[in-house]
Order: structure tokens, then C-alpha cells, then sequence
């Protein structure tokens, strides 16, 4: 039978995954991972931020990694990212958040840090309040008059822009929209 430490076995993950990422650039992954793109070539002003929600998946993979090793190895410098994208209204609505579930990624990890008590620095808002102020901007983005309910995209040309510049967005999509 073969012994294996699980803990060690994660530790090697954790440190791989964290190898990606800028200890003295808080905030995001570097590039390659994270960068700016052009979502259309034919659109230079269609500038989009590609990887920062996949940034959040990170961190809030991190704090489940320290939950259950034990391991705060790491802990200081994902609080110091999480925060570091709150934005002035702790919501993390920041310009890169370009649409509801980029915002969303980073509500999660909040909300993960949150449920597994994860520690923040002094002085920093509560985890539980970063991931209820975005379910606030999600609730005043809600829209009842096409179909039937869904949020209104914060204007991230994802699928063809409506009329109004708004895009409708929930887990079932629209079969069309029309206006």
C-alpha cells in the first residue's frame, strides 16, 4: 500500500497556482492570464479585461485550499488581492467588471471566505458585506419587462447589443430578444 500525504500533495498545487501570480503587483494575475483584449478585431473601442474573473476563481480556490489544510501560508496576499478589487463601493464593481458574472467570480470568492472564515486584515470591510453589495447591484439590475426577468448586462458586448444598449442575461437566456 502506498502512503500518500494529502496535505503535501495540495501544498505543491497551491504553490504552483500561486507561482502565476505577482506578489509585488496585488490585484490580478500577470500577463499572459491576464490582460487586455480585443473582443472583436474589427472593434478597437470594444476593449475587454480577459482573466479577471478567472483571477477570482483562483483566490476563492485558495481559501477552500486553506480551509481544509490548514495551510495560511498564503492567506495575507489573497486578502490583499480580494480587497484590492472591492472598488470605492465594496461591491466589486471595478472597470474591468464588465458583466454580471465577472462580478460575480469575485462575490463568490467573498462569499467563500466568508462561509469558511477566512481572516481579513483590520479595517477591511466584512466578506459577507463584498458579496451582499453585489447581490444589491445584481437586485438593481434586475429587469422584469423582457423575458420574464433576468439582469440587465452592465453593457459588455458578449451576444449583439438591443436597441438600449442592454442585454438580458440569466441561467436560461432568452430564446430571442427582440425588442
Amino acid at each position: 500500500m502506498i502512503s500518500v500525504n494529502v496535505n503535501a500533495v495540495l501544498k505543491v498545487g497551491a504553490e504552483n497556482l500561486m507561482g502565476f501570480y505577482n506578489f509585488a503587483q496585488i490585484g490580478v494575475l500577470p500577463e499572459p492570464y491576464c490582460k487586455f483584449e480585443y473582443q472583436r478585431a474589427s472593434d478597437s473601442s470594444n476593449l475587454w479585461w480577459l482573466g479577471w474573473w478567472e483571477t477570482a476563481g483562483l483566490f476563492g480556490g485558495m481559501i477552500e485550499y486553506w480551509h481544509y489544510t490548514g495551510d495560511g501560508t498564503f492567506n495575507q496576499p489573497i486578502a490583499a488581492a480580494i480587497l484590492s478589487q472591492a472598488g470605492s463601493g465594496n461591491d466589486f464593481m471595478m472597470p474591468q467588471a464588465e458583466g454580471n458574472d465577472d462580478q460575480g467570480w469575485w462575490a463568490l470568492a467573498a462569499m467563500t471566505a466568508a462561509e469558511y472564515g477566512f481572516p481579513s486584515p483590520a479595517g477591511a470591510p466584512s466578506w459577507i458585506s463584498l458579496a451582499q453589495n453585489v447581490m444589491g447591484q445584481f437586485q438593481s439590475r434586475w429587469d422584469m419587462t423582457r423575458c420574464n426577468g433576468g439582469t440587465l448586462n452592465l453593457g459588455f458586448v458578449k451576444i449583439p447589443l438591443t436597441r438600449d444598449r442592454h442585454e438580458m442575461e440569466n441561467t436560461a437566456r432568452c430564446r430571442r430578444i427582440s425588442l
